[in-house]
């Protein structure tokens, strides 16, 4: 069962929660495990869905969520393996500048969402099992 949050509900994101931009700093680097998804979604229903996923592929034994960070840090089980892993958010603007630009639509322009997934602790088996 997932962890609950407050007030027993599982912890989650709300639309007035936002990722941040990738950071400026040129030593950055995202994982291998960075995932690119290029969405109309908006980004909190992106974050709940890797929540989702998340619960549906391991026992969540707790969680952590920075809205702040658009950050979700969790100890997981999978099959009888423990992991702990890190999950954050980047928004990279729109994936398409010419197509942004020129968007005239009542639904906004796709953006380019950097889900990155980091095993900070416990089996990698578990890890990759989930991500």
């Amino acid at each position: 069962a997932p962890a609950p949050g407050r007030g027993g509900a599982p912890p989650s994101f709300r639309p007035e929660h936002q990722p941040p931009a990738l950071p400026a700093d040129p030593l950055f680097r995202l994982e291998a495990t960075t995932v690119w998804v290029r969405t109309t979604t908006p980004a909190h229903r992106v974050a709940n869905a890797v929540l989702d996923a998340m619960r549906e592929r391991a026992v969540i034994v707790s969680t952590k969520v920075r809205h702040g960070k658009f950050a979700v840090k969790a100890e997981l089980l999978v099959d009888g393996l423990a992991c702990c892993v890190k999950v954050r958010i980047y928004d990279t603007g729109h994936g398409d500048l010419e197509l942004s630009a020129t968007h005239r639509s009542a639904t906004p322009p796709p953006r380019r969402l950097a889900v990155e997934a980091q095993r900070r602790g416990g089996d990698a088996v578990a890890f990759a099992g989930v991500f």
